[in-house]
């Protein structure tokens, strides 16, 4: 049974929704086996670090534990899985890079992503080692992180202009207030002396038809710069 400690869920209910808790839920059962397979771990480290013994490759022949899989026919992909997804097949960023420091103010600690997506990663990825050496409310922080990054909050973009800067990055960060947000951009752009205008687009239709909104044709109609449209890949439902 999922049990969340003290005020957990008033202090991160943008982390832990409804949705999150019955995820969270369906998968405590599994956690005494998490448990058991990390304890195992961390004893055969800490034999190896009593014995002085150096981490060695496994055995191409053995199998891999918990499995049927041999650990030269996994290097060698060798095995049935899912297929890895479109948007998935970039550069990621595995490990505690991007994490929150503990007990760090929100400002502070989403600095590591900013600088993350800023040196041209697409995501992380956590796994139950990197699960181990995170304190208190370590994960809940780096999903509130990740999704005020997604989101596009203010106190990403300050932080994200921050480290630009750090980076030698030229920055000139304004925030727009306009009833048209293509006319605004357009405007500016005008007045600015832009030479190149990027936008970004989901992959998204109305009506049968591929949907790019309002303001990203009334760029590409009234800005007299070249204007360049990312869009993001195709969903495998469509």
């Amino acid at each position: 049974m999922l049990q969340l400690r003290g005020n957990l869920t008033i202090s991160y209910n943008d982390v832990l929704t409804r949705d999150a808790l019955a995820a969270l839920n369906a998968l405590a059962p599994l956690d005494v086996d998490r448990r058991q397979l990390m304890q195992s771990r961390l004893d055969r480290r800490a034999e190896r670090q009593r014995r002085h013994e150096r981490i060695v490759f496994l055995d191409p022949h053995s199998v891999i534990g918990r499995t049927s899989i041999r650990v030269q026919d996994a290097r060698d992909g060798k095995f049935a899985g899912s297929e890895i997804p479109a948007d998935l097949q970039r550069q990621w960023i595995q490990g505690t890079g991007p994490a929150a420091k503990p007990n760090s103010p929100v400002a502070q600690s989403i600095r590591n992503v900013a600088h993350a997506l800023l040196s041209g990663a697409d995501g992380w990825m956590f796994d139950g080692e990197d699960a181990l050496g995170q304190l208190e409310t370590m994960s809940l922080e780096n999903q509130r992180n990740l999704k005020l990054a997604i989101d596009r909050a203010p106190v990403f973009l300050k932080a994200a202009e921050s480290v630009a800067r750090e980076m030698g990055l030229e920055v000139d960060a304004s925030i727009l207030q306009a009833r048209s947000a293509g006319a605004a951009i357009v405007d500016m752009a005008r007045e600015s002396g832009t030479e190149l205008i990027v936008m970004a687009t989901d992959y998204q239709k109305k009506l049968g038809e591929l949907d790019l909104g309002r303001t990203i044709p009334y760029v590409m109609k009234h800005a007299a710069c070249r204007v360049y449209i990312c869009r993001a890949p195709m969903p495998e439902n469509c």
